[in-house]
C-alpha cells in the first residue's frame, strides 16, 4: 500500500525550492497577503506537475458585506492585506500567470460579519469593551463556547441569506498550462 511523504518547508513561499513537483496545490487565504500576486502564481506553476492543479482561496471585495460596512468590511486586514480581488480581478491574474481558469466559486465566511461589527463597534470609544466582549476577533474562531457556536451559526445564516447580492470569499481553481 502506497505511503506518502510530506515535505515541509518554514520560510518565505518565494524562497522555496522546488525539489519535486506536486499534483496539487492549495493557497487559502495567502494571495492577499503577497506584493505581486502574478509572481506568486508563477512560483505555484513552477512547483505544479504538468497539468497540475491549484486552489485559491481570497477574500471577495465584490460582497454584500462590503457594500454594508464599508471601510469596516472584515476582509481588510490592513495593513496584512496587501491586494483585494473580485472574481474578475483574481481571473485576470491567474491568466497572466499562465493558468487555464478551471472554476471560480463564490464562497461563504461567516467569520467577516463578526470582524465587521467589531470594527464598526470599535469605532466608538464608549463602545470598544462592548466589541471586544461580544465580537472578538480571535476568541471566535480560537475560543471554543456556546456563545460563539451561536454568533457563528447566526452569521453563516446572514452570509446565506444575502448570498444574492456576493459572497464574501473566493475560490478559484486553476490548472497548470
Amino acid at each position: 500500500f502506497p505511503v506518502t511523504i510530506y515535505q515541509v518547508f518554514n520560510g518565505r513561499f518565494e524562497d522555496y525550492q522546488v525539489t519535486e513537483p506536486f499534483d496539487i496545490i492549495i493557497s487559502s487565504h495567502v494571495i492577499e497577503h503577497i506584493s505581486n500576486p502574478v509572481l506568486f502564481l508563477k512560483k505555484i506553476g513552477d512547483g505544479l506537475t504538468p497539468g497540475g492543479i491549484s486552489i485559491i482561496d481570497t477574500p471577495n471585495i465584490d460582497c454584500f458585506q462590503y457594500r454594508l460596512f464599508g471601510k469596516h468590511w472584515g476582509g481588510f486586514h490592513s495593513p496584512r492585506h496587501w491586494t483585494l480581488f473580485t472574481p474578475h480581478t483574481l481571473r485576470n491574474v491567474a491568466e497572466r500567470a499562465d493558468f487555464e481558469i478551471i472554476e471560480t466559486t463564490l464562497l461563504p465566511i461567516n467569520t467577516f460579519w463578526i470582524w465587521s461589527i467589531h470594527s464598526l463597534l470599535y469605532e466608538k470609544l464608549w463602545l470598544r469593551k462592548f466589541a471586544d466582549t461580544f465580537f472578538h476577533t480571535v476568541d471566535c474562531v480560537s475560543k471554543p463556547s456556546i456563545y460563539y457556536f451561536i454568533l457563528l451559526s447566526l452569521c453563516e445564516l446572514l452570509e446565506r441569506v444575502t448570498s444574492p447580492l456576493g459572497l464574501g470569499q473566493i475560490r478559484c481553481i486553476l490548472k497548470r498550462v
